[in-house]
């Protein structure tokens, strides 16, 4: 930041390494873990010294510990069963474990780590992840010269890279809820029911209130009073869930593996990163077909938003295709390999909603939706009333 003097620019790597440090501690992933380690090889080459050789050996160790992570995730990966429409996205997935692997094998010195970059960049899913990998590893080499054997050149050259290269860019709609790396939600077991729903782990999903409509979650909570009241039925729902720390897109993941959602439906909602996220998790764990996706998700139409004809639908296409082409721009004037992993992940949701939207709500609209509050309730819970 040229406004900034060497010193403030100092103190802000610092505390962006502290940030770094609390998130890998409590997370341990290979995204938290890389940032992490060239945060410091980023610090050391703007030192000297024993800080200089402290930092790069801190480096070293996390990048031991990223190794391992990406070991395991692969192997994990490997035995997975893919259903066709996962297809895609663990090819994804696996490229980018992989190419970590290699460019923390590379980092370290192990000859090892070139093979495995080449043998991933040849099964690259996209030609913009292969560039974007290709100059991420430039800039990494770059940096580690600097790092061991700094020059001025060196060193300013490295550091044009973003000191929060892992920094997640989640969507602030629900921004009173911690974003930082936390531990994966574990399952919660609801109360014990007759009738084997017990079995079931039930959420919901909702836009939050908010001075536009501060009466949005009244509806919320009386789903969860009525469903523990009545039904016995313990709803998960993100603000009685979640702990300061735990990571918001691992929640938003559950609920889309959850075995009956709620979907309190409103405008907000379908403006909403987080919500459409959920959405989306929910219509791609049903394989997009609808018979099962109306079998897991139960929908109440808060505040009448219209999705009958092509017309209402297809507008908030257009929405998500501006939000899409607005980020995309945003990543091009900055260049993909300067943006985080999550900058580009967010890219792909935003695509994923442009395409999956009207589908979704077309199937909304194909079904007969209960009218009343008290409709939802007895549809929703229709197994217990059985």
């Amino acid at each position: 930041m040229p406004s900034r003097s060497a010193e403030e620019r100092k103190q802000d790597l610092d505390e962006a390494i502290g940030v770094s440090e609390r998130g890998f501690l409590i997370k341990r992933d290979y995204y938290n873990g890389t940032n992490l380690a060239y945060l410091y090889n980023l610090r050391a080459s703007l030192s000297s010294g024993d800080d200089r050789l402290a930092d790069n050996v801190f480096a070293d160790r996390v990048r031991r510990m990223v190794l391992k992570i990406t070991d395991d995730q692969l192997a994990t990966l490997g035995s997975r069963q893919v259903d066709p429409a996962e297809a895609r996205p663990l090819d994804e997935e696996r490229y980018w474990i992989a190419t970590t692997k290699a460019e923390t094998l590379i980092a370290l010195g192990d000859p090892s780590g070139e093979n495995l970059m080449k043998q991933a960049l040849a099964n690259a899913p996209a030609q913009w992840m292969a560039a974007t990998t290709k100059l991420q590893l430039s800039r990494l080499q770059q940096l580690l010269q600097a790092a061991n054997s700094p020059s001025s050149a060196n060193v300013e050259a490295a550091a044009t890279r973003p000191s929060s290269r892992g920094e997640r860019d989640v969507p602030s709609d629900k921004s009173n809820v911690s974003t930082t790396q936390g531990p994966s939600v574990p399952a919660i077991e609801p109360t014990p029911l007759p009738g084997g729903l017990h079995k079931k782990n039930y959420y919901v999903s909702y836009a939050w209130a908010d001075s536009a409509n501060p009466e949005r979650e009244k509806e919320v909570d009386r789903l969860c009073d009525e469903a523990e009241k009545k039904y016995g039925v313990f709803i998960i729902r993100d603000k009685t869930s979640l702990k300061i720390g735990d990571l918001i897109y691992d929640f938003m993941r559950n609920i889309g593996e959850g075995d009956l959602v709620f979907v309190f439906l409103s405008d907000k909602y379908l403006h909403s990163s987080n919500c459409m996220f959920e959405l989306s998790e929910l219509w791609r764990n049903n394989r997009q077909l609808q018979s099962e996706f109306r079998s897991r998700v139960r929908l109440f139409n808060v505040d009448g938003v219209n999705i009958y004809s092509p017309r209402d639908r297809l507008q908030y296409t257009s929405y998500w295709i501006s939000a899409r082409d607005e980020l995309k721009e945003t990543i091009s004037k900055v260049g993909a390999e300067n943006a985080g992993y999550e900058d580009i992940r967010q890219l792909r949701y935003m695509q994923s909603f442009v395409s999956d939207i009207s589908n979704i709500l077309a199937v909304f609209a194909g079904a007969v939706q209960p009218k009343t509050f008290e409709e939802f309730i007895k549809y929703g819970f229709s197994e217990a009333d059985a």
